[in-house]
Formats: structure tokens, sequence, C-alpha cells
């Protein structure tokens, strides 16, 4: 009597299947890790645009929030006082009707804008505020000097940027004639705001932080020279 053959898998056909479902089970995780990295970095990157051009949108309303306020700078006889709004190509000093620290409306908010260097040849943005009560309130500010402007020992500064390979403020006056701005400059020092602030700045090389926008123009809507009267007040 013939014996019937027997069927099924031999032990190196078994190692066979083994080790080509094993391949391909390791090849899946690795494109579905890649695949979820990728997504990870994307998901972050968005949230770094998403938080950069929230603060630049934040510094656009307090800027141009500007108030025309009249204050004292340094230490004096408490009073003579001067146009507050004051800026270099590395600082600004304003009273706003914004606040980007406390986030709410409300009493007007002495700002001082600050690039300062970092130790690795970056810079940062800076901003310290405190609430404007009064003309001494802006004081701890500035000095007689002009174009001295501190923040006070006993704020400290929020970093809105950081590790920017630099950031500058520009001033930008009105032409009478055209009643458009004028060719913007490096300081603003005279009785009256500005026509408009721009912001030029860019992140360093390398650098985690993303910048939807690289230069932020922002005009004021309020130009009233310190000590005119609106027609209701006469």
């Amino acid at each position: 009597m013939r014996r019937r053959a027997q069927s099924g898998f031999s032990l190196i056909e078994l190692l066979i299947a083994i080790t080509l479902v094993a391949a391909i089970s390791a090849g899946m995780l690795t494109s579905m890790r890649n695949a979820l990295m990728t997504m990870q970095r994307t998901q972050q990157r968005l949230q770094e645009n998403r938080l950069a051009l929230g603060i630049q949108d934040l510094i656009r309303r307090q800027i141009g929030g500007a108030m025309p306020v009249n204050g004292h700078c340094g230490p004096g006889d408490g009073t003579s006082t001067i146009e507050i709004f004051r800026g270099s190509a590395n600082a600004l000093l304003l009273v706003s009707n914004e606040s980007i620290t406390e986030g709410a409306r409300g009493y007007p908010r002495v700002a001082l804008y600050q690039v300062r260097p970092n130790p690795n040849g970056t810079v940062r943005l800076e901003l310290s505020e405190q609430i404007f009560s009064s003309a001494l309130s802006t004081a701890p500010f500035c000095e007689p000097n002009p174009t001295v402007l501190h923040a006070p020992p006993d704020l400290n500064p929020s970093v809105l940027l950081d590790q920017l390979a630099f950031c500058r403020f520009r001033y930008q006056n009105i032409n009478l004639n055209t009643l458009f701005g004028r060719e913007p400059a490096e300081d603003w020092l005279q009785p009256m705001l500005p026509y408009a602030i721009r912001i030029d700045m860019a992140p360093a090389p390398g650098s985690v932080v993303r910048l939807p926008v690289t230069s932020i123009s922002i005009p004021l809507r309020i130009s009233r020279s310190p000590g005119e009267r609106y027609e209701n007040e006469r």
C-alpha cells in the first residue's frame, strides 16, 4: 500500500516567511514614524508661525494705540513736562491704550521697547510696561537727556522675539505737501507723534524663530501736537 504524501511547511520556509513579515512590518513602522515626525515638525512650525504672527499683531496694536501724552523725564522739579513719545533705532518709549503683558485694555500703559544683544551675537526685542497713572509715572523710563531710555530696575522685561539677526525701529514723518510719509528716520525727538513707525527684523541663521512678516509698518492714527486743544475743549 502506497504511503500518502504528507503536506505542510518546512522549517526553512517558515523562517523565510517570518523574515519577510518582519521586514515588511519594520518598513511600515519606519514609514509611519517618519510621517509622524514630519507631521510633528510641520505642526511645530505652524505653531511658531502663529505665535510670531500673534506677537507681531500685538506689537501693531500697542504701538498703533500710541497717545500724545506729556510726562516727566528723570529727576527734576516735577513741574516741566515734555512729549513722552521718543525713539531711536534700538529703543522706543510711548504711552499706549493697549497692553501686551497684561493682555487687556483699560489704564494707559507706559511701554518701552528695547533691542538688546545676546551672548551668541544675536539680538532680542524686549518690552517693559507699567500703568500710566500720571505724568510722573514716565520719569523712571528716561533721563533729561532725550536720547537716554532705560527700563526701571524693578520691572522684569518680557522677551517678545528672540534670536534675531537684527531688529531696528524707523520713524516716518508726514509730508505736508503730499500728505504721505517721508523717508523714514532712525530717531524721533520731535514734539508730536510720527506719521508711521516701521520695524525691520530678521531671524538669525539657524534660529527656530519663524517670522511670517519681517517688516512691520504701523501708522499712528493720532498726530495731535502737545498742548493743542480740541474744539470741544475751548
